[in-house]
């Protein structure tokens, strides 16, 4: 079975002819991180593992839960790999 590009013959000043335009956005290759976010099941695990994250790479091997000030810093940070 082979099938044919039709191109209908209308005019743009018909009124029953509608214009629409797309948007298509390509995102070449995401964060290893952020693949690994995906698999948390809520934000509120998101935030808490990126906050121990970066808490570790300032080299304090605390394992205490993290301050508020820690977490809102890590959502910070992973917003901003999300716009990367």
């Amino acid at each position: 079975m082979k099938f044919q590009s039709v191109q209908p013959d209308l005019g743009k000043s018909d009124p029953k002819v509608k214009s629409c335009s797309l948007l298509v956005m390509k995102q070449d290759a995401l964060n290893p991180v952020l693949v690994r976010l995906r698999k948390l099941s809520s934000w509120l695990l998101v935030r808490r593992v990126i906050a121990h994250l970066l808490r570790r790479t300032t080299g304090d091997k605390n394992a205490s839960v993290s301050t508020v000030e820690e977490r809102h810093n890590a959502e910070v940070h992973v917003l901003k790999m999300l716009q990367q």
